[in-house]
């Protein structure tokens, strides 16, 4: 292959790339003026302002005998919020746990040794995933989910944690977002 098709080549992997392509979701998502609006169209009820840091690939720390995570991207907003987007294109049928397990690693990115358990009362935190498959089935665009009493759905734990999961193959996931068009994968 000589170098002008080579070029031509690589030309047409990029036009093919869609947000789905870890490495282009990372470059998007390292603009904090598509995080902000993306966070904004999201969670409209929050007023968000804007973002103080932009994470890709943000490894967490844990012992070492335990599993570790990298996050696709970590957001701490200007009122100490905290978002992990995620992107997820295979469904390998473990999404409840991934989300615990998510749930429980930006915890100990704000809590530290000594740190008093009230401190994470200052930094709620939103894990949001965008999978490319209806893990629960229903052809909802969204799912959101928070810790509530069983009997009295009214009343929340008040853990100041949320978790998002977009499915970006409902019917109606493009009206969700503002209308605006998610590119399809291949997956």
């Amino acid at each position: 292959m000589n170098r002008e098709q080579e070029l031509t080549r690589l030309a047409q992997q990029w036009e093919e790339l869609t947000i789905a392509n870890d490495r282009m979701f990372s470059m998007v998502m390292e603009n904090n003026a598509i995080c902000r609006e993306l966070l904004r169209r999201i969670f409209p009820e929050l007023a968000i302002d804007r973002v103080q840091r932009v994470t890709v690939q943000k490894q967490v720390n844990t012992p070492l005998d335990a599993r570790t995570v990298r996050f696709d991207v970590y957001i701490r907003d200007d009122q100490q919020r905290t978002y992990i987007v995620e992107m997820q294109v295979a469904n390998r049928q473990n999404l409840p746990y991934r989300l615990r397990y998510y749930l429980e690693q930006v915890d100990h990115s704000i809590l530290g040794p000594g740190d008093n358990y009230e401190k994470l009362a200052g930094y709620p935190t939103y894990v949001i995933f965008f999978c490319d498959f209806d893990y629960y089935g229903q052809d909802r665009p969204e799912y959101r989910f928070e810790w509530r009493n069983t009997d009295q759905p009214d009343l929340t734990a008040g853990t100041g944690q949320q978790l998002v999961v977009f499915n970006v193959q409902a019917s109606t996931f493009h009206d969700k977002i503002g209308g605006s068009k998610f590119p399809q994968t291949n997956a």
